[in-house]
């Protein structure tokens, strides 16, 4: 059995992930542009992930979908929150 000291962490959906080659990151919106916000994985819990991050905070937006064709400060539009 796998055991830890217990932590906080944020979950996110999988599919926000972006595996860079430096590290890994989420993109936000931040005054409606992309926003590449570095991250650390804590966990991997079925479809999401446990995540660690300095600039995130709960209930900031994540893209998740065509977020593999961002580039930051690329204008956001939100349709579906």
């Amino acid at each position: 059995i796998a055991t830890a000291r217990p932590s906080r962490m944020l979950l996110i959906p999988r599919a926000a992930l972006l595996q860079r080659q430096d590290a890994p990151g989420v993109y936000t919106v931040k005054d409606g542009v992309a926003a590449l916000v570095p991250i650390r994985i804590l966990a991997r819990v079925g479809d999401q992930i446990g995540i660690e991050s300095e600039q995130l905070k709960s209930g900031m937006p994540l893209i998740v979908d065509g977020n593999d064709r961002l580039q930051p400060g690329q204008p956001v539009n939100i349709i579906n929150q």
